[in-house]
């Protein structure tokens, strides 16, 4: 048995989108996971939404390397912003042949969820593109109870769930709770690692650039591979601030990240 997997932009975040597919061509992936605009802190800027010549790139890059577009990130439903107004950035998505969208609920007025999340997953599965909800403790969807019932109520085909190792775990989800999550509605899982209990107030840094590669710290990463569906893609999500500020370069950890996914899924599959 085997599991695909793929590299997310955000584990090698100063890389352009093209540098990126290139690494995880090179790596052996089945996919990636692309960042829609730069990296904060990035040179190298660059918008697929308002990029046509950069859109065509990438959707030539994928056919070459023969890799899928497994996410496009990040989509944020925040207070004050209208999905309308994400028109552009879904448009942009489906042109590259986005199979997703990772999506952040950070409007923690669940009261308005249900119209929220409703009208992004209309409006993207108009362009072929599932939302795919990432629970997380700091935001709207605090975990994996409340984000699943979301989804069933709502019903929409196109609804689903991106299942992250960190968040499963700052959650306090457990392993079967993971596995008990209805066939089909894991569109994505993102892997990574850190220490088995955090401070609330350091988590935030952590999920956007502290996170450890798979088997460096203390999260039941066996479980959690054993816990996903066998036809999901698992991508590496671990950007490590820290390493970066080292010296270690950007194709240095994306392939130490690549690697060590591979050591923890082939230590699942053993089991």
């Amino acid at each position: 048995m085997t599991r695909k997997i793929s590299l997310d932009h955000s584990t090698t975040p100063m890389l352009t989108p093209a540098e990126t597919i290139r690494l995880a061509h090179e790596l052996r992936c089945d996919g990636v996971v692309l960042r829609i605009n730069t990296y904060p802190g990035a040179t190298k800027t660059y918008s697929i939404p308002d990029d046509a010549e950069l859109r065509r790139a990438i959707r030539n890059d994928l056919a070459n390397t023969g890799m899928y577009l497994a996410m496009a990130s990040p989509f944020e439903i925040k207070p004050g912003v209208a999905i309308k107004d994400m028109a552009k950035a879904l448009d942009g998505a489906a042109d590259v042949g986005a199979r997703g969208l990772n999506v952040v609920v950070y409007d923690t007025d669940k009261s308005v969820h249900e119209d929220k999340v409703g009208e992004l997953a209309e409006e993207a599965g108009k362009r072929g593109l599932r939302t795919l909800i990432e629970f997380f403790a700091l935001s709207g969807c605090d975990s994996i109870e409340y984000t699943v019932g979301l989804i069933q109520k709502l019903g929409h085909p196109m609804l689903g769930m991106n299942a992250d190792s960190l968040h499963v775990t700052r959650t306090g989800a457990t392993m079967a709770q993971l596995a008990a999550v209805p066939r089909g509605l894991i569109g994505h899982a993102q892997i990574d690692d850190g220490p088995r209990t955090l401070p609330r107030e350091k988590q935030m840094d952590e999920a956007r650039g502290e996170r450890l590669l798979p088997g460096e710290g203390e999260f039941d990463l066996i479980g959690f591979v054993r816990a996903l569906p066998e036809d999901v893609t698992i991508g590496v999500e671990a950007p490590t601030t820290s390493a970066f500020a080292r010296g270690v370069t950007m194709e240095e950890h994306g392939r130490a990240a690549i690697e060590a996914t591979r050591r923890v899924i082939a230590a699942a599959l053993a089991v």
